[in-house]
């Protein structure tokens, strides 16, 4: 043709976000609440499914089928006569469907997210880039959880990271678990969640405080703290509030055992449970402690604002130096002379047991978390869904 023409503006009331046809009559728009129009080469009818969700895509195959991507990452399938809604994995929104002539698709849309179709299935292919990811924690390499924003958890089972959705809003901030069938995940708003092997369950915490850091001796012996000077303890029946006479907001809880356990935060607090009672111990620092690990009772070590490092003797912690004034987010290791600290500046150090030196730097990465499960195999994750494996 030569020129434009004013059709009908269906209904006068949707917005239409995608078009697409077989032929110069079969030709189909999608939109809001759901809507789905069709062209015969005349007018253009309304083909409503049972779904009131925005439509953001459109697109079919030689089979007669139409498939329809949008909102909270549904994709539905229509055969002509009903409407099916698929199962993607993801509750990113899709912006974008397109496939072959035998049906295989893909699918992208919000925060870098891709899905494949293979004719019987979709699945990840890129996983949420733009989710910021806070923490990480695993119980066997082929068994690794990072947690993100917007209530996502991702796991990771050897091949490929698998998205969890823990129906809230809210960022998950932490993971732990004293087994694969016993997962912890806490996060802002005082949102705490277990896994017991097959379902993840909301748990009570009655609080709205942001909840940093879980960690626990075992199954039945858990702490979480957070903002507001929060501290709760877990023993299975349920979280209950600890009164220690904390006088700093924790970032940060770990232990040793069920009888050594460390809780550090805001201006250089730290405290200690020995078994019996809770102590005030001197860190000799007023920066801020985000995280704790260490290869034995006498041999911990924390990291934190402004280039913060402390290494705890059993006795006294002393101030170390290599961190710079960089923001150190994470620390693990795997002994006393192989230990890693991350930053949100992207750097990752390491200590040979004299001396902390800077070994990783990318620019692109604000790391948040670190993890392993041996020397060989270290994952550090950050902003942006940054997910990135230190291998020897």
């Amino acid at each position: 043709g030569s020129t434009w023409e004013a059709q009908s503006r269906l209904l006068g009331l949707w917005s239409l976000a995608d078009i697409w046809g077989r032929t110069s009559d079969n030709v189909y728009a999608a939109g809001d609440n759901g809507y789905v129009f069709e062209y015969d080469g005349q007018d253009w009818t309304a083909i409503q499914g049972p779904f009131v969700t925005d439509n953001y895509s459109i697109w079919g195959d030689d089979a007669g089928n139409l498939f329809t991507a949008g909102w909270g990452g549904r994709v539905y399938k229509y055969d002509g006569a009903d409407w099916t809604r698929m199962d993607t994995g993801t509750i990113f929104g899709l912006s974008g469907i397109w496939g072959t002539p035998s049906g295989n698709m893909i699918a992208a849309g919000n925060s870098g997210k891709i899905i494949g179709y293979d004719g019987t299935e979709w699945d990840a292919l890129c996983n949420g880039a733009a989710v910021n990811l806070n923490g990480i924690w695993g119980s066997a390499p082929d068994n690794v959880y990072a947690a993100g924003d917007f209530g996502l958890l991702f796991q990771y089972d050897g091949s490929r990271w698998n998205e969890i959705f823990l129906q809230t809003d809210n960022g998950i901030q932490a993971v732990w678990g004293s087994s694969a069938n016993n997962v912890f995940a806490v996060g802002n708003e005082g949102i705490a969640y277990n896994f017991d092997g097959n379902i993840w369950h909301r748990q009570d915490t009655n609080i709205e405080a942001r909840l940093w850091s879980v960690w626990g001796s075992g199954p039945l012996d858990v702490y979480a703290v957070g903002s507001e000077r929060t501290i709760l303890h877990y023993e299975g029946a349920g979280w209950t509030p600890l009164e220690t006479g904390i006088d700093f907001d924790p970032w940060v809880v770990w232990g040793t055992s069920s009888k050594n356990v460390f809780i550090a935060g805001d201006e250089g607090g730290i405290i200690r449970y020995n078994g019996s009672d809770w102590q005030k111990m001197t860190s000799g620092t007023d920066r801020g402690i985000m995280s704790l690990w260490g290869a034995g009772e006498d041999e911990v070590f924390a990291v934190g604002v402004e280039g913060a490092i402390l290494f705890f003797n059993g006795s006294t912690w002393e101030p170390m130096e290599g961190g710079g004034f960089k923001t150190l987010t994470a620390v693990w290791g795997t002994a006393f002379n192989d230990v890693y600290a991350s930053s949100f500046e992207g750097d990752i150090f390491h200590f040979d047991g004299v001396l902390w030196t800077s070994m990783f730097f990318d620019q692109d990465t604000n790391f948040w978390g670190l993890w392993g499960s041996s020397a060989n195999n270290i994952i550090g994750v950050g902003d942006r869904g940054r997910i990135l494996r230190l291998t020897k």
